[in-house]
């Protein structure tokens, strides 16, 4: 019995051919062998709706998308005989994020058992996908893993793959002075790269030699600056203060000036043989105001610093101040300052309350007895003219009234710069000098003594 059956089914295959079904990616192939049937039209019935296909000389292949899940495909033979065949269908799908600008990843490719399969919309619809766990490595310019990445992908199942920006730093330095330089900006390969807490990290990075231009004020580079950027690598980047020169000179004898300072918009800058480097330079006009004893200026000094370039300060040696200038008495008030547009004044209150200044210039002021005046007011308009320090001086012509002397030193008028004022007071037989600095207009500085 066995035997016939056998014979039968050879029979039946050699008349009526073969059909076969099986996957193929996100298709179900179709092949159709009937030799002896010639040119026929096959119907196939997916998921019950109807497909014709066209079969010449007996044989043909179709192609037939797969639906997500289970797909049903059924046929008849010559004979009227059904057939059936089950095909499960469908795919994963991995989205590819940026996660840490949280953002989908448009384009690149993703290996799947080393399989290549395109991003597209920030997708990639695995067709033959595994019942396994399955290794998954991204292709994406740019980007890096956290490590290796394993997924078990399954039929409809949506997984997200976290890619991150791959980093290239670089430390922005002050080489001279050994710090980190925390503003501006550097320009790599024309992208422009913000400067935060010394740091610049590159999540676009090149994979190649780059070219660094720094935008950082009052600093420059020693030349091009050209570095290979590597994920996760650290690179310093040296930059060094601009420099602006000036050269102090004793104009009257053309030499150098090798000790003193110079007051720049307020900062101080020592003179060190005969010149002032100005690091942090100001990009604006300067005011500057030497200190430099037995020194003048003509007039007030003024500058636009450039970085590399050199500038002269011309100073002229100060006539000395006459002896006669103001009467010697015990107590006796003196004060003395450069020439400039600063006008200083002193104020002195007497035991008895009256006060002297320059309102009251060569009138007695009687006190006990004692008669105290403000007999020297030299204008700075003067001491400019003789170039001679400025000063004024009170006294008292034969001794003063016993008690508490209030000393008060202004400035008057003028402008907010550092103005030194010297003050010297004769005391009970006692010399006393004082040595202030004056920087804002209507700056006061008290003194107290007890005669």
């Amino acid at each position: 019995m066995l035997r016939v059956f056998l014979i039968i089914l050879t029979l039946f295959v050699l008349s009526f051919g073969k059909v076969e079904i099986k996957k193929d990616g996100a298709f179900a192939k179709v092949i159709i062998d009937e030799p002896q049937r010639g040119d026929f039209n096959f119907v196939l019935f997916h998921n019950n709706n109807p497909i014709v296909i066209n079969c010449a000389g007996g044989k043909c292949i179709k192609k037939v998308r797969l639906k997500n899940g289970k797909n049903f495909f059924e046929w008849k033979n010559k004979e009227g005989l059904s057939s059936q065949s089950e095909i499960v269908g469908g795919y994963a799908t991995l989205k590819i994020l940026d996660c840490k600008n949280h953002h989908p990843i448009n384009s690149g490719e993703v290996l799947v058992n080393g399989k290549s399969f395109q991003i597209h919309s920030g997708e990639v619809k695995v067709y033959r996908w595994m019942e396994k766990s399955v290794s998954i490595d991204p292709r994406i310019k740019d980007y890096t893993t956290n490590g290796k990445i394993k997924k078990k992908l399954k039929l409809g199942i949506v997984e997200e793959i976290c890619l991150y920006p791959k980093e290239y730093t670089l430390k922005v330095y002050d080489c001279k002075n050994n710090r980190l330089i925390n503003s501006g900006s550097l320009i790599i390969n024309e992208d422009n790269f913000k400067i935060q807490n010394g740091i610049v990290k590159i999540h676009k990075w090149f994979g190649r030699d780059i070219e660094i231009s720094p935008r950082v004020q009052n600093y420059t580079a020693n030349g091009k600056i050209t570095k290979i950027p590597e994920d996760k690598k650290i690179d310093k980047i040296c930059l060094y203060p601009k420099e602006y020169t000036l050269k102090v000179y004793d104009c009257k004898n053309n030499r150098l000036i090798n000790s003193g300072s110079l007051i720049i918009n307020e900062d101080n800058f020592k003179i060190q043989n005969g010149i002032v480097k100005i690091h942090k330079w100001f990009g604006r006009d300067i005011e500057i105001s030497p200190r430099v004893k037995g020194f003048i200026t003509k007039g007030r000094i003024r500058k636009i610093p450039k970085a590399g370039k050199e500038d002269i300060i011309c100073l002229y040696p100060m006539k000395k101040i006459k002896k006669a200038e103001g009467a010697i008495g015990d107590p006796r008030f003196n004060i003395t300052w450069p020439p400039s547009p600063q006008d200083i004044d002193i104020h002195v209150k007497t035991p008895c309350g009256k006060e002297i200044y320059y309102a009251s210039k060569n009138k007695k002021q009687i006190c006990k007895g004692y008669v105290g005046k403000l007999d020297v007011d030299i204008l700075r308009k003067d001491c400019k003219r003789r170039r001679v320090a400025c000063q004024e001086n009170i006294t008292f012509d034969s001794g003063g009234p016993r008690g508490e002397y209030k000393i008060v030193i202004e400035k008057y008028s003028g402008t907010n710069t550092p103005t030194p004022v010297i003050l010297t007071i004769i005391n009970n037989g006692e010399k006393k000098v004082y040595e202030v600095n004056l920087t804002r207009v209507k700056e006061k500085k008290v003194f107290k003594i007890i005669h």
